[in-house]
């Protein structure tokens, strides 16, 4: 983790545009994400900083959120409904 980038205490992670201008939208995620955090934001500031380097950027992923949760899912959704299965319908998650 590089410190002088503000890795370590940047909770706006403004250093990531500095890594790569094309990842504002996955900064501000991770900056809204980051501001719900009440404890451990040393922790989550590492967690983001190895995201992004290690993954983002590093493994060449799409600079749009969107695009990433898109990729491998198809667009076709079946005709039929799936089957139920009647003997888990009134089962209980927790036994009395």
């Amino acid at each position: 983790m590089s410190k002088h980038l503000g890795q370590t205490k940047d909770i706006a992670l403004k250093w990531v545009l500095e890594l790569d201008e094309g990842l504002e939208e996955w900064r501000a995620l991770a900056e809204g994400w980051l501001k719900t955090q009440v404890r451990g934001k040393k922790h989550a500031l590492m967690g983001l900083s190895k995201f992004f380097q290690g993954y983002l950027i590093q493994q060449n992923i799409t600079s749009s959120p969107k695009d990433f949760l898109l990729i491998g899912v198809s667009p076709t959704f079946p005709t039929k409904t799936p089957l139920r299965n009647k003997s888990l319908e009134n089962r209980r998650l927790y036994p009395r």
